[in-house]
């Protein structure tokens, strides 16, 4: 047996048992799930959606994999999306979309990604949907710790649309039994904005929201930096990155994100990648 094809078995059984775990959720007599670790990472696109690749991927995917995480979650823009009014056809997107979800498919682990922007075409997610093999929005359990992850839109009020947002309330609706709830969107929940010199939370609707279901935490991946914050009992963490194409740019961001929960306690660890 090659060395290739030896990898390829191990990472597939691990991320069978992994998908195992995460599809049993509070089964009847099951224990309550009060640890977890994953990592968070995203903002992956390249600098040019017609040629080449993101410099620095394969240098981040082999650290995350050194981790041997049970689960890596990717909050969008995985690729330079657009339309073809800026000269972006379809085939540009598709033929990053083919090296980037092989790509991370290689790490041992249940993988989860949802879309930003950046991933669509013509306004369309249509090619993130087939190449990805996830709807833009979906929810899965880790034993009893369950995820939802949401598909938002930075142009519309609480960054959801009416059909997800009845999908959510219905999902939070049945979620009580779990003894924890993540969410993660590509958006930022927590937003604050001036109007007449006066600070008020842009998604407020949101947010009441995630109180009234007892959410645990909410992370964020679009914009590249790291910051938490904290309203009504919830957690809210920016876990953006950057710094994949541009070596200068790769000592001021962080390329991924280190989630641990031991016994309740939840830490977040921003994480730096030198790209060669």
């Amino acid at each position: 047996m090659n060395g290739r094809v030896g990898r390829f078995i191990s990472a597939l059984i691990c991320a069978m048992g992994a998908a195992v775990f995460l599809c049993t959720a509070c089964a009847a007599g099951q224990p309550v799930t009060r640890s977890v670790s994953f990592i968070i990472f995203g903002n992956t696109r390249p600098g040019s959606p017609f040629h080449g690749f993101t410099t620095g991927l394969d240098q981040v995917l082999s650290a995350i994999e050194s981790r041997r995480t049970s689960i890596l979650i990717h909050t969008g823009n995985s690729v330079y999306g657009g339309s073809e009014k800026q000269g972006i056809i379809s085939s540009d997107v598709e033929r990053q979309m083919m090296i980037f979800f092989p790509a991370i498919k290689r790490i041992p682990a249940a993988i989860y990604t949802i879309p930003g922007e950046s991933d669509s075409h013509n306004g369309s997610l249509d090619l993130y949907v087939k190449h990805s093999g996830r709807n833009p929005y979906y929810s899965f359990n880790y034993g009893s710790i369950h995820f939802i992850t949401l598909g938002t839109d930075s142009s519309i009020d609480n960054l959801l649309d009416n059909e997800q947002l009845e999908w959510l309330k219905h999902d939070l609706e049945k979620s009580a039994k779990y003894s924890y709830i993540f969410v993660i969107t590509h958006h930022p929940v927590f937003v604050e904005e001036k109007i007449k010199g006066k600070t008020t939370l842009k998604n407020n609707m949101l947010m009441e929201l995630f109180i009234k279901h007892k959410v645990r935490a909410v992370f964020s991946g679009r914009e590249e930096n790291f910051s938490s914050s904290y309203y009504g009992g919830v957690e809210y963490h920016t876990t953006g990155c950057g710094g994949y194409n541009d070596k200068k740019d790769n000592r001021k961001k962080f390329q991924y994100y280190l989630v641990n929960m031991e016994d309740g306690v939840l830490k977040v660890s921003p994480e730096r990648v030198t790209i060669q």
